[in-house]
């Protein structure tokens, strides 16, 4: 689940402003396991808007199968939560020579400093970086999506329309269902009673699980989160946190 906010409200968080700029597309997107979902909504942002693919990878992943492979790397976006993940990135960023930009809480070295809640500033102030820096109709509809205005009422309101009901969702939320373990509409519910949650993006594969939810008997709702699918999976841990 996501952490807590530690007494700091969304709308706090939301209007936060990133404090560093977007020079260059990285070449890759590396994060400890705290910060899977904003490795993998980022490497999404970077691609869609800037016409580059950018992969993310697990820092161990990208330590044992990317780095001494791959030739040429540029620059390496890095979302680590501890001292060893840090230590052990900049010992092969200086092996190799790679350029290695380092988001880090507070307690952990690093060249942007992230405050709490920690998931939820990293992709937030990261987020709104990537749009500045890639301006045009996407972008804007991505800020409009992290403006703080109404963001606690429309969680709750998601929250409500949920309800009690066993929760599935569509695959635009992948990224969130690793913390959360969550069903996707891949899979079977065990309740009679579900939520199909989904965006515009991706319902109408959502609506086929609805139907043949229905068919077989079970009372399903389609919940849509209405909001650019880049930051879906953020609104999905807010809500079901």
């Amino acid at each position: 689940m996501q952490e807590p906010l530690h007494g700091v409200s969304l709308e706090e968080v939301f209007s936060r402003e990133p404090g560093f700029t977007v020079e260059e597309v990285p070449s890759v997107i590396v994060y400890s396991r705290r910060f899977t979902v904003t490795g993998r909504v980022l490497a999404r942002a970077f691609s869609a808007l800037s016409g580059s693919l950018v992969p993310a990878y697990e820092v161990d992943e990208f330590l044992f199968f990317v780095a001494p492979y791959v030739e040429g790397l540029g620059t390496v976006y890095a979302f680590l939560d501890s001292e060893d993940d840090v230590r052990r990135i900049d010992d092969i960023s200086r092996v190799l020579g790679i350029r290695v930009l380092k988001f880090a809480p507070g307690n952990v070295k690093g060249d942007v400093n992230l405050e709490e809640p920690l998931v939820l500033d990293s992709a937030v102030r990261s987020l709104k970086a990537i749009a500045k820096r890639f301006p045009g109709r996407r972008s804007e509809t991505l800020l409009s999506s992290l403006a703080p205005a109404g963001i606690t009422e429309y969680v709750r309101s998601k929250r409500e329309e949920i309800g009690d009901r066993e929760v599935v969702v569509s695959p635009v939320f992948f990224p969130a269902n690793e913390i959360l373990g969550i069903k996707t509409v891949f899979d079977n519910p065990e309740k009679s009673e579900v939520a199909v949650v989904t965006t515009t993006a991706d319902n109408l594969v959502a609506r086929r699980k609805l139907f043949e939810l229905i068919r077989s008997g079970r009372r399903a709702k389609e919940v849509v989160i209405d909001v650019d699918p880049i930051v879906a999976p953020i609104y999905l841990l807010l809500v079901l946190s």
